[in-house]
C-alpha cells in the first residue's frame, strides 16, 4: 500500500502505523482498481504514458477476509463515512 512520507510521519505522531492510517483513516487519495493479471503489464505501460504510476497492492482470491502481505500490520477495518 503506497504511503506518502508525510503520512508516515503523521502516523508516527498519532501512535499508529502508516499502513493502519492508510487503510482506516478515510483520508487516502489513491484510486483502487482490479485488473486481470494478464492485462497488468499493458495497464502499467498505458498509464505510464499519462504520467500515472500503477502500484500493485494485492490480489483477489476466493475466500473471506483481508491478508496483508510484506510484513505490514495494522487495521483493515476501512473507514465509515457515515459515522
Amino acid at each position: 500500500v503506497p504511503v506518502h512520507r508525510a503520512a508516515a510521519a503523521l502516523a508516527s505522531r498519532l501512535g499508529t502505523t502508516p499502513v493502519a492510517l492508510a487503510l482506516g483513516s478515510g483520508e487516502e487519495y489513491e484510486l483502487l482498481a482490479t485488473i486481470p493479471r494478464t492485462r497488468f503489464p499493458s495497464a502499467v505501460r498505458a498509464l505510464a504514458r499519462l504520467g500515472v504510476r500503477l502500484t500493485p497492492i494485492g490480489e483477489v482470491r476466493r475466500g473471506k477476509g483481508l491478508v496483508l502481505l510484506g510484513g505490514a500490520s495494522g487495521s483493515a477495518r476501512g473507514f465509515d463515512h457515515f459515522r
